[in-house]
């Protein structure tokens, strides 16, 4: 795959933000707060949902939690629908709930993705970010499960019947489903990240088109 950086992509999310004016960040999967944490120096609101009691529990206790984030824990895809109803405004969404071996709360239905990804059909003018994009070009390693994960194409199967004039498409580790307002955003930051990456000053691997 080259050039891969995982987690969050950070820097195109502020700009998500700050081009679209987005004041609200809602993910999937709390584990130590690292995302959200990171969300609440940027955002107005932060939504995040954990399956584990236990670790929601321990990682909203750690005094480095920002205030403005607010703790959901349930199964995303029974949390999302109830979510959606109380936002307000555009959010940016980072799906990044499914099951990855830290806790054996929610073996049983180890990727709700798809589930979470039908609860956000009214955010057509929001931003969907679907973390472990590998995860999803199978198969995986145990202990997976791997009959209980959408394979690729079904993903961009259903994005794309939900959410028809919108960009979906995968840049390293990540899947982008973007509306037509930012997917400017999304072509500038990926061909100057390119360039900074394999360009020299001489000359330009992609430049944009006028």
């Amino acid at each position: 795959m080259g050039y891969v950086s995982f987690s969050i992509p950070k820097g195109i999310v502020l700009l998500f933000k700050e081009r679209g004016h987005i004041k609200n960040f809602v993910e999937t999967g709390t584990y130590k707060g690292g995302t959200c944490f990171w969300a609440g120096a940027f955002f107005d609101n932060v939504y995040t949902i954990e399956i584990d009691p236990a670790i929601s529990k321990e990682t909203s206790k750690n005094p480095d939690c920002p205030s403005n984030v607010k703790f959901y824990v349930g199964n995303s895809k029974d949390i999302l629908p109830v979510l959606t109803k109380e936002l307000k405004g555009d959010c940016i969404f980072w799906l990044d709930g499914h099951w990855c071996n830290v806790t054996e709360v929610g073996k049983e239905m180890e990727c709700p993705l798809i589930d979470e990804i039908k609860a956000l059909k009214d955010f057509s003018n929001s931003v969907i970010l679907i973390d472990d994009a590998r995860a999803f070009l199978g198969p995986l390693p145990p202990p997976h499960d791997n009959k209980q994960w959408p394979r690729i194409d079904e993903i961009f199967l259903l994005l794309k019947s939900q959410f028809p004039s919108n960009l979906v498409t995968i840049a390293d580790d990540v899947i982008y489903c973007l509306p037509q307002r930012l997917i400017n955003v999304f072509d500038e930051k990926w061909i100057s990240d390119f360039n900074d990456r394999f360009g020299n000053k001489k000359k330009r691997w992609f430049s944009r088109s006028k």
